[in-house]
């Protein structure tokens, strides 16, 4: 898991020490994906974070650096990678 996200996801010290605690037990992804997942899934869903103001916000970037990293669920949004620039499509 990204840790600016959680630290930003989460709302006091108290809920990062459980949300830490919990995703420690799937601490990597490669041998099972969905269980690395579902235990970040488990504690947003215990946790729902109320973002009508623009407090806090934060930005999942994957690296997709080796190709098989998948995007935290911590993140308020999730960047994607475009192959060809704005620069080319917008002018």
């Amino acid at each position: 898991m990204e840790a600016a996200n959680l630290g930003a996801w989460a709302p006091t010290q108290a809920i990062l020490t459980q949300a830490l605690e919990a995703i420690a037990a799937v601490p990597n992804f490669a041998e099972d994906i969905g269980a690395w997942a579902l235990a970040a899934l488990e504690i947003t869903r215990a946790y729902p974070q109320d973002r009508d103001d623009d407090s806090v916000r934060s930005l999942a970037i994957p690296t997709w650096f080796y190709g098989h990293e998948p995007p935290n669920v911590f993140g308020d949004h999730i960047a994607k990678f475009s192959p060809t620039p704005c620069a080319k499509i917008c002018c």
